[in-house]
């Protein structure tokens, strides 16, 4: 039988759990603060990242998995699958897709096929959780790519965020800006677009950025 395995990456924002429940494969990131380098989802969660982050003066940074990592991987899982669609987080914001990729050709016989989701968090979960139904209905592995496309196409991820600061800390605004958006109570919003985070508009107050999301 032909069998079709979802791989993906940590940056999809799925739950450990759910992603074992659908038979999803998760390669993690590493997340590196100071000297010290955690592997995302597994040695850092949430409930433990942000805590760090309000505690420290300097960002954390992230380093895309190794082709070393993604192969490994691949074969563990083509142990019991016959093909891979590994889907990952938009090569604009990693180079993610780029190891993935390397892997495979290292691999080769055309088993693996690696889709830049062109999106992060949950829009790229979206796509691995659908993927994971679609395999187990019986698609082959192209029709699977094919459908991300049309799904991808038809998505739009926008947010907004409760504070500037880490916006300011990471240079992407001037501390004159975070200040002053700060007492207005100034919230943006972003979206991706082309796989790039771009400003999408702003609001004052969460009620009213939430409005303008949902807008």
């Amino acid at each position: 039988m032909n069998t079709i395995a979802i791989v993906t990456d940590s940056t999809c924002d799925i739950p450990r759990e759910a992603a074992e429940k659908a038979g999803i494969t998760i390669v993690p990131l590493s997340v590196i603060h100071g000297e010290k380098s955690y592997l995302d989802g597994l040695d850092l969660t949430p409930a433990t990242f942000y805590p760090l982050l309000k505690s420290s003066n300097a960002l954390p940074t992230t380093s895309q998995p190794s082709p070393a990592q993604f192969q490994a991987t691949y074969e563990r899982v083509l142990e019991t699958a016959s093909e891979i669609v590994s889907i990952h987080i938009s090569s604009e914001l990693s180079a993610t897709p780029s190891s993935a990729r390397m892997a495979a050709e290292a691999i080769g016989a055309g088993r693996i096929h690696v889709v830049d989701s062109g999106f992060v968090s949950y829009a790229l979960g979206l796509q691995v959780l659908q993927a994971a139904n679609l395999a187990r209905e019986g698609l082959t592995a192209q029709q699977l790519v094919d459908r991300l496309g049309r799904m991808r196409s038809s998505m739009e991820l926008v947010f907004t965020l409760d504070t500037l600061h880490y916006l300011q800390k990471g240079g992407r605004i001037g501390l004159a800006s975070a200040l002053l958006g700060t007492v207005l109570g100034i919230k943006p919003v972003l979206r991706v677009e082309d796989g790039h985070l771009v400003p999408a508009g702003k609001a004052r107050g969460t009620k009213a950025a939430l409005t303008s999301v949902v807008d």
